[in-house]
């Protein structure tokens, strides 16, 4: 399931005990390059963009990560993430 919200990990992981889950794992897509940059081109090319056309934007994603992306800690929780809720 994909969701653009934003939940509160401790939150969500209490509302999986009490829905019976015995586990809640959050994982989390590393920062710009290693995650966010893949997503946003498979969207684009689902969407019907060429991917000459993508490539052609490519100075934005770079454009970012040698500004933000720079100032950005590695453990940021990203917007990427994933709720896994697990019964044993």
């Amino acid at each position: 399931m994909e969701d653009k919200y934003v939940f509160d990990i401790h939150e969500m992981r209490k509302v999986g005990i009490e829905a019976g889950f015995e586990i809640m794992d959050y994982n989390n897509v590393e920062m710009t390059e290693k995650g966010y940059r893949h997503y946003v081109n498979q969207h684009l090319l689902m969407e019907g963009l060429a991917p000459d056309t993508i490539q052609q934007f490519a100075f934005i994603a770079n454009a970012y990560m040698s500004t933000i992306g720079e100032m950005t800690p590695n453990d940021m929780v990203t917007p990427m993430g994933y709720f896994i809720f697990k019964k044993k």
